[in-house]
């Protein structure tokens, strides 16, 4: 059965944002977005953007800290960048637990080559090792720090992963992962952040759940992978991680871009 229901994306805007403010939580650190930044097209709703965080694993490069798995791998760490409902609710604090009420893209990072666009981001996270703590980067382009294509993602509904976990998310899952360097994505595993007990905050991801009857959609159709007799979004093939059923649609129509 092809996907239909998944539409091309329009984010806006292109241009860089002035600044924005850098965070620590007891979590994670996440980035103050400004509410210029949204989803226009392609869900059923008006999508504002509120801020950006990140989830990562352990030490060992080879402890991963993704929340979603592709092929069952989880990749060394994850980017979501979460909106909520602005056509329905004022604020995010109204939508976060409404169907619907949240939309949110997830990017998987890989470590291979250095990523200039993340110097700045990687370099003030010194600043902010404990909870509360913040700071300013002088310019963010929020574009850049994502992979070139936007057109290969997935889309499920399902919650928040992390308490209460309510059920009122619409997730976006790209498929191309960003590019990090191992030496960056050492300076975030390794004794730059703190978390309550003053210990390296390490492992802030939940682990992949069981999809519970949802259906994962994927925005194209993969050729096979040589050698491993199928493909990434072949349902025989995917299952490994997430028991995840890919249901292929229309390559061609469908996409993201940026104004």
């Amino acid at each position: 059965v092809p996907g239909t229901s998944i539409k091309p994306f329009l984010l806006v805007p292109k241009e860089k944002a002035r600044a924005a403010q850098l965070g620590k939580t007891l979590q994670t650190v996440l980035i103050d977005l400004p509410p210029t930044l949204r989803i226009a097209r392609g869900l059923p709703s008006l999508y504002t953007a509120v801020q950006m965080h990140l989830h990562w694993g352990g030490l060992d490069l080879e402890t991963s800290g993704s929340e979603h798995t592709l092929d069952g791998m989880r990749y060394v760490a994850e980017l979501h960048i979460v909106h909520y409902n602005s056509a329905e609710y004022s604020r995010f604090e109204d939508a976060k637990d409404k169907p619907n009420g949240l939309a949110v893209l997830a990017f998987l990072y890989a470590g291979h080559f250095e990523n200039t666009y993340y110097s700045e981001f990687i370099s003030k996270l010194a600043k902010i090792k404990f909870a509360g703590q913040s700071t300013k980067l002088t310019s963010l382009d929020v574009q850049a720090m994502l992979p070139e294509n936007l057109l290969h993602f997935y889309r499920y509904q399902g919650s928040l992963t992390t308490p209460p976990c309510s059920e009122s998310v619409t997730w976006t899952i790209f498929d191309s992962p960003i590019v990090l360097s191992h030496t960056q994505v050492r300076t975030l595993l390794e004794n730059t952040l703190l978390d309550w007990h003053n210990q390296t905050l390490r492992n802030d991801y939940r682990h992949a759940q069981p999809l519970h009857g949802r259906l994962v959609e994927a925005s194209f159709r993969a050729k096979p992978t040589p050698g491993n007799g199928g493909s990434r979004q072949d349902p025989q093939t995917f299952p490994r991680g997430q028991e995840i059923r890919i249901l292929p649609t229309n390559p061609a129509s469908h996409g993201a871009r940026w104004l």
